[in-house]
């Protein structure tokens, strides 16, 4: 074989295995996140300090319609986002509260939402997106985040939604 030839065959193998490294790095990241979620979750609920800014701060009736619900906060050139929101999609049949899709983005991006309230709150946006979108949080009527999630999978917001009894279990969907 020739020694060109097998040197770029090397480089190739380099590049594959660096990829995969990188995605498996990307995997673990999505997964320890999840984890810290779940973590200040059970801060909140026990009383502890959560830390969070977004948690101080209410956010405006006019992203809650002044009722209880579920705001995602999601952009369009996110690809977890999108999975979120056709996973809230798919459950619109089974879920107990209003979803609302909070964006800095023109609603006419989101036109192919149905039974979803999309609000456009640039201030709202800014004070959560640190986070990194998406974004899920349950919300009360008077605009105080209650619980704030960031999914790590589809699993995830199942669960999530379920335990802010949001969701019907599994069972009860199934016999719908």
């Amino acid at each position: 074989m020739d020694a060109v030839i097998a040197l770029q065959i090397l480089q190739w193998v380099a590049i594959v295995v660096v990829y995969l490294g990188f995605a498996a790095l990307l995997r673990e990241t999505r997964l320890l996140r999840g984890q810290v979620s779940r973590l200040q979750l059970q801060v909140s609920t026990l009383g502890g300090e959560g830390g969070a800014r977004a948690e101080e701060e209410p956010l405006p009736e006019r992203v809650t319609g002044g009722r209880d619900g579920v705001v995602v906060v999601a952009d369009t050139t996110c690809p977890s986002c999108a999975l979120v929101l056709e996973r809230l999609m798919s459950h619109r049949g089974h879920l107990r509260a209003q979803v609302t899709l909070l964006t800095w983005e023109p609603e006419e991006d989101w036109s192919h939402l149905e039974s979803v309230r999309i609000v456009r709150d640039a201030q709202a946006w800014s004070n959560l997106a640190h986070l990194t979108p998406p974004i899920l949080l349950r919300v009360e009527a008077s605009g105080r985040i209650a619980s704030l999630h960031l999914p790590s999978g589809i699993e995830d917001i199942d669960a999530t939604l379920t335990s802010w009894g949001v969701l019907a279990p599994a069972t009860e969907r199934d016999l719908a």
